[in-house]
């Protein structure tokens, strides 16, 4: 497992078994500062703040237990791992020490693989919940800015609220559903402005009103010649929110072929001009409006609504 630039603490009142430690940790790839009492231990935990600390339980004057708790009692160290290096064997001392908040111990004499491989991991779940904590903070800053653009604050609003700030960072495909009136085209806004494509452009299509002998065209463009009437090459729909966002509104108002075209484009990301020769890549965020009392593309047959359905990462309903 990868130490990636991690530092413990390693604590312990004979200056062998702190050598031998470090330089176990050190060859690893971890950095690593040590302390040879108790004492010392949370003065350099707190000053350092390590990502683990590897502790010694039988120390002279204040012993591993001690130390323990009081790194637990101190909010500037109470969440690193505490891993105990001990002798110690019998189970009521284990115990005791997972009472105190330890995560684990190693006994000693180790073996090196034990050690590196229990202090991989406990710093990999550190990490891991620190960054599911900085994703939950996200998501609230996010939801509280949009409070001055959604009206409401019922149970069901703040549940759109929160799916809003999930999926906005994200380049997921979305289908927001809803009952005409309830605001799907501003939860596509929504979406939309908390993201990262915020500084591009939101092209809105209303899918209905679209003639449908030029629906292609208006999605995906047209090359000169393409057909009658096309007397120079004109972008889509698709080529207009490069980079940013694009709503298609009513999406299961479409025809049955364009709706076969579009599932590709969903699939693939890639899709050609209509006349065209050579196919455009282009990536970006597709949120579909569909009324909710149907399923979107209603006309399309099983088959292509399994293909479109892994691509519908995220599903949210507009009350």
């Amino acid at each position: 497992m990868a130490a990636d630039g991690a530092t413990v603490l390693v604590v312990d009142d004979e200056p062998l078994n702190v050598d031998l430690v470090e330089q176990e940790l050190g060859a690893a790839g971890y950095k690593t500062v040590s302390a040879a009492s108790g004492e010392q231990a949370v003065i350099v935990a707190a000053k350092s703040r390590p990502d683990l600390i590897l502790l010694d339980v039988m120390m002279p004057g204040m012993d591993g237990y001690a130390v323990c708790q009081s790194l637990k009692q101190s909010e500037a160290t109470r969440d690193i791992p505490v891993v105990f290096l001990t002798a110690l064997t019998d189970t009521f001392e284990k115990v005791r020490a997972f009472k105190l908040g330890a995560v684990d111990y190693v006994t000693k004499p180790f073996q090196p693989e034990e050690l590196l491989a229990r202090v991989g991991t406990h710093i990999a779940l550190r990490r891991e919940i620190e960054a599911h904590r900085k994703s939950r903070a996200t998501i609230q800053r996010l939801v509280d800015e949009m409070r001055h653009d959604m009206v409401g604050d019922s149970p069901a609003a703040r549940r759109l609220r929160e799916q809003i700030a999930q999926v906005a960072p994200t380049d997921s495909t979305v289908l927001i559903q809803g009952e005409t009136g309830t605001g799907k085209e501003l939860v596509a806004r929504a979406i939309h402005e908390a993201s990262r494509r915020r500084e591009r452009a939101l092209v809105t299509v209303n899918c209905a009103a679209l003639p449908r002998e030029l629906v292609e065209s208006e999605l995906f463009g047209h090359e000169k010649g393409a057909f009658t009437g096309a007397t120079q090459q004109r972008r889509g729909r698709f080529e207009l929110a490069d980079g940013g966002t694009l709503f298609l509104d009513e999406v299961g108002e479409l025809p049955l072929e364009a709706q076969a075209k579009l599932l590709r484009v969903l699939q693939s990301g890639e899709f050609d001009r209509v006349g065209g020769a050579r196919a455009l890549v282009r990536l970006r965020r597709f949120p579909r409006q569909a009324d909710r009392r149907r399923p979107p593309f209603p006309e399309a047959r099983e088959a292509p609504w399994r293909l479109m359905a892994p691509r519908c990462w995220w599903s949210t309903t507009s009350r």
